[in-house]
């Protein structure tokens, strides 16, 4: 899948709440996804196999 992390910048307006952050995650369960302290969603691929 992914070698390496991607990195989302989103606009202020952008920002998701912890619910729809959480929805988004779900519909995307194959990935791992993370935000920073930026605002920034990390996606990378999912540990183990």
């Amino acid at each position: 899948m992914l070698d390496d992390q991607i990195i989302l910048q989103m606009p202020p307006d952008l920002q998701m709440t912890e619910e729809q952050f959480f929805e988004f995650c779900q519909i995307n369960r194959d990935l791992r996804i993370e935000t920073n302290k930026f605002g920034e969603l990390l996606i990378m691929s999912p540990t183990g196999s």
